[in-house]
């Protein structure tokens, strides 16, 4: 059984949310922005149509593809700078055993087959929890034995994250 004071503090936070969140967030900005934007091109595109300005159709497409592109950088520079605003660190104790994890403050006890999967970065381990959520592992002199553990006791599947696929991470389980 192993115990410890685990802190995650604001820098580490905002970095590996805005790294497990960003494709998440740009994939629904293209989403919701695109529908604007193609509504807004049609309108444009049928009132060319029907004034016989058939040419401009093309000049109209290129410009609204544009705005899109440019609608989604900017709401998604937006979303990174709201995130790094309102992210704080946060401490918590927490006890390891061969069970699972329990939580010191909320008395919370998460079994290890609860965890779907981890990425290993090279300061942190991303684990994916009960329900997909997202928690953070410091990768520090001082946690050495509980990453170790938490590496081990994370069971194996056939989990992909964006992170991993892009090569940003790399995904490890261990072998069972």
């Amino acid at each position: 059984m192993l115990q410890a004071h685990i802190q995650i503090d604001k820098d580490l936070a905002v970095r590996a949310y805005k790294r497990a969140l960003r494709p998440s967030a740009v994939k629904s900005f293209a989403i919701s922005y695109g529908w604007l934007t193609f509504a807004a091109w049609l309108g444009v595109s049928a009132i060319d149509f029907f004034a016989g300005q058939v040419d401009l159709i093309l000049y109209h497409s290129i410009f609204f593809f544009g705005l899109w592109v440019l609608e989604v950088a900017v709401a998604t520079f937006y979303w990174q700078r709201i995130l790094a605003s309102t992210t704080q660190g946060w401490g918590f104790r927490a006890t390891l055993d061969d069970d699972g994890v329990t939580t010191q403050y909320g008395e919370t006890k998460h079994a290890w087959t609860d965890y779907s999967a981890y990425i290993e970065y090279e300061d942190y381990l991303q684990l994916i929890g009960p329900g997909g959520q997202i928690s953070f592992l410091p990768k520090t002199a001082e946690l050495a034995e509980i990453v170790v553990l938490t590496k081990e006791k994370i069971p194996n599947n056939s989990f992909k994250s964006p992170a991993s696929r892009a090569g940003t991470g790399r995904l490890r389980r261990p072998v069972p």
